[in-house]
């Protein structure tokens, strides 16, 4: 994820400085030894024509006093008025760092920092310089938790017009140890529109083992026409590319570091590690035997979105459980009859199933984009990148800055 940063504006005149220290509402500020003294306050101002043509018109306007030929902004503190030294503009970047960069300001925030600056300083717009100032700091952006929801906002992935349409398939490890089986892998792919999940425990996270999967499902059910994956080298390395191409299938690789991207297979797994979890034994080692009984419960149960199970979508009719009673006389319509009778259910199940994704996908993404920011970046824009793999919590969150040279695919 990118956030844009740019440094500070006249960077050069700013210098590493001791702290500043306040002598009161006099606003007497001892800082000669680093050249920030009320002399040379007294000096810059001489030059600023807007405080210069303050000074001619000070007669009529009781709000601003001269001390020494320093100019002052009276400002009511409860029942008293205190007075604000006038920063010209060639010295505000300068109380700026001071109060913000220098160690002993130690990158505060906003309101800290503001707090601190409107009981010693005056100079117009005061609050939006200071504010531009802390937003453009180039280590407060690497190093600041962003409390606010990241940037972009949703992308709603069209529904597919029939089951197989899209499918996603993914690799999950539910445990660091091998089951007693030597299984450590499931393998899982979604089919988008029934929410069918088809799974397979598996020794290794390979190529080969991603293949043969695929291959097996094509083979028991049909070949889809469009495969999401992630960018691991299991589902790219030649192999499997092989596979893919040779069956005419659309290979979309999802966004590294977006788990959205294949957001189908990323909910199956948040559903299906708590239900296997209260299903294994005390040595956490058989959830390969549970595999199968989660995933048939899972395919045999109403789907949020689609208000159907995923059986139901993909086959057309209800599924007859383990559990349920079984009927004693069974009667068989003529096969002609049955297809087009299973034919009609079936595309009512499929358009009802449509109908209520989109309904669900768009309400999801209501509440997704709710007071999220949406950038637009532009070639030449200067962004942060965010550091996924962080080792330490004093590591900066977020580096850069980079520059933008090259955009694949217009935001707009």
């Amino acid at each position: 994820m990118a956030s844009t940063a740019s440094s500070p504006s006249n960077a050069n005149d700013k210098t590493m400085v001791p702290s500043l220290s306040n002598a009161n509402s006099s606003a007497e500020v001892h800082l000669s030894s680093m050249g920030f003294s009320m002399m040379k306050i007294k000096e810059k101002q001489l030059k600023d024509m807007e405080i210069q043509e303050k000074k001619k018109n000070l007669s009529s306007n009781q709000d601003f006093e001269i001390i020494n030929d320093i100019i002052y902004k009276l400002v009511p503190r409860g029942k008293r008025k205190i007075k604000l030294t006038w920063v010209p503009k060639t010295m505000i970047n300068q109380v700026l760092f001071l109060h913000h960069e220098h160690h002993t300001a130690a990158h505060m925030g906003i309101n800290k920092t503001t707090t601190k600056l409107v009981n010693k300083y005056y100079w117009p717009n005061m609050y939006k310089t200071i504010i531009n100032y802390i937003k453009s700091c180039t280590r407060c952006s690497k190093y600041n938790y962003r409390r606010a929801k990241l940037p972009g906002k949703m992308n709603i992935i069209p529904t597919p017009n029939e089951v197989m349409g899209l499918v996603g398939m993914d690799y999950w490890s539910p445990m660091e140890k091998s089951t007693t089986n030597g299984n450590k892998y499931v393998i899982t792919m979604t089919d988008y529109l029934s929410k069918l999940v088809f799974a397979k425990a598996v020794r290794t996270n390979s190529a080969q083992e991603a293949a043969e999967f695929f291959l097996d499902v094509c083979y028991h059910y049909e070949a889809p026409t469009k495969l999401v994956t992630d960018q691991g080298p299991h589902f790219i390395a030649e192999l499997a590319r092989i596979i893919i191409y040779s069956c005419n299938i659309t290979h979309i690789l999802a966004t590294p570091y977006h788990p959205m991207s294949n957001a189908q297979t990323e909910r199956f797994n948040a559903t299906f590690a708590p239900a296997l979890s209260k299903l294994m034994n005390e040595q956490k080692q058989d959830w390969d035997e549970l595999l199968q009984p989660v995933i048939y419960v899972y395919n045999t149960s109403q789907h949020g979105p689609t208000k159907f199970s995923p059986f139901q979508i993909m086959f057309g009719r209800e599924n007859l459980l383990l559990m349920d009673p079984k009927q004693m006389k069974v009667s068989l319509s003529k096969p002609n009859q049955y297809y087009e009778k299973a034919k009609r259910v079936r595309k009512i199940l499929i358009d009802h199933a449509k109908l209520n994704i989109r309904h669900q996908s768009e309400l999801a993404k209501i509440r997704y984009d709710r007071n999220r920011p949406d950038p637009i970046y532009h070639i030449n824009d200067l962004v942060l990148i965010r550091v996924i793999n962080k080792v330490s919590k004093l590591q900066e969150k977020y580096e850069g800055p980079y520059r933008i040279i090259d955009q694949k695919d217009p935001q707009r």
